[in-house]
């Protein structure tokens, strides 16, 4: 029982440790400022937002950050939907087996990483302006967007990567498996089959 109670603690302890490490992280990231990865990362941000045409200088109004955000929904929902149309390559209907890996993976980054990167971008919007009310503007939508991508979420995600890729935990290819089970029932012994997504 000691043991687990000191489990608990020092998982605590450590979740504590990284979410203080992490929210000065993305604080600087957020105002600006220089990152211990802002020599690797800043010449890949410029080129980013220089293919996309994006003044780094703008201040956007609530109507222009706004637009952005729509316009980065709607394009992203629009290729939600090209996804969903059985009989696209990109679709999960029908043979499953022949879409590609890279379009599969594609779709879930897309879910649960570049979605939370936007709304991320907005909170820190509505928190840049609710501090400096004095001032006009925003920031920018699709700078946000880009450092918090770079900076915050791709290092936190490489760093988890390794820690649960440590931890022993399997990430399989193929989308089913069939294993034998070392339990046998009274009928025989039974075949399970895991959905990997």
């Amino acid at each position: 029982m000691e043991e687990i109670t000191l489990y608990k603690g020092l998982y605590v302890l450590i979740v504590g440790i990284m979410a203080v490490l992490l929210s000065r992280l993305i604080i600087k990231v957020m105002g600006g400022k220089k990152t211990m990865l802002s020599e690797l990362l800043g010449p890949i941000e410029e080129k980013i937002l220089e293919v996309m045409g994006v003044d780094t200088k703008e201040n956007m109004t609530l109507k222009r950050y706004f637009r952005g955000v729509l316009i980065f929904f709607a394009v992203g929902g629009a290729v939600f939907l090209l996804m969903e149309i059985p009989g696209l390559a990109l679709s999960g209907a029908g043979e499953s087996a022949t879409i590609p890996l890279l379009l599969k993976v594609f779709r879930v980054s897309m879910e649960n990483f570049i979605l939370v990167a936007a709304g991320l971008a907005v909170f820190f919007a509505l928190v840049r302006r609710l501090v400096h009310r004095k001032k006009q503007g925003f920031g920018n939508f699709w700078v946000d967007m880009t450092r918090i991508i770079l900076y915050v979420l791709i290092p936190l995600n490489l760093v988890l990567a390794v820690g649960v890729s440590g931890a022993g935990i399997i990430v399989a290819k193929e989308q089913q498996h069939q294993v034998q089970t070392v339990e046998e029932e009274t009928a025989g012994s039974r075949t399970d089959i895991f959905m990997v997504q």
